[in-house]
């Protein structure tokens, strides 16, 4: 199941990826994607896995094309003035971050944690995605039995 939702993420050529894209998330994001019924049940069974597959992904920015994925919500896009669609090359701009000026402390404080975080986008190569396959280890490749070996309890 998290192989699928790699596939989703890793840009590979995949035809139940691509048919998951123009058909059930139309336009959203994965992690936007509600459980409306339209999907089979392993469609169900991989938006039950979301949480344990934000522990796994991790993006890997480069020239910033790639949507911005949202950590504090809905309502905190619109308080930091970034539409839900925005990319990051679009937020980052002139190696500084555009966001809108809030009195809210819980969204100044998420607009400080991204600002310590360095980030310089090169036009050359594409955004892409990582998988986990330790502490802070991250690579370009899903490997089953690496990812098994993460889950089982020893």
């Amino acid at each position: 199941m998290l192989k699928l939702i790699w596939r989703l993420f890793s840009c590979t050529t995949s035809m139940w990826g691509d048919w998951v894209k123009k058909y059930l998330l139309r336009g959203e994001t994965f992690w936007d994607a509600k459980d409306t019924g339209l999907g089979s049940w392993v469609w169900r069974k991989l938006l039950r896995l979301k949480p344990l597959a934000k522990d796994f992904l991790r993006m890997d920015i480069r020239d910033g094309c790639s949507r911005l994925i949202e950590i504090t919500g809905e309502v905190g896009t619109q308080k930091l003035g970034i539409a839900r669609e925005s990319k990051i090359c679009e937020v980052l701009r002139d190696g500084a971050r555009r966001f809108r000026s809030c009195r809210d402390q819980c969204i100044r404080d998420v607009i400080q944690s991204i600002n310590c975080l360095p980030l310089s986008l090169s036009d050359l190569v594409p955004d892409g995605v990582l998988w986990k396959y330790g502490e802070d280890n991250y690579k370009g490749v899903f490997v089953a039995s690496d990812v098994w070996q993460q889950l089982r309890g020893r």
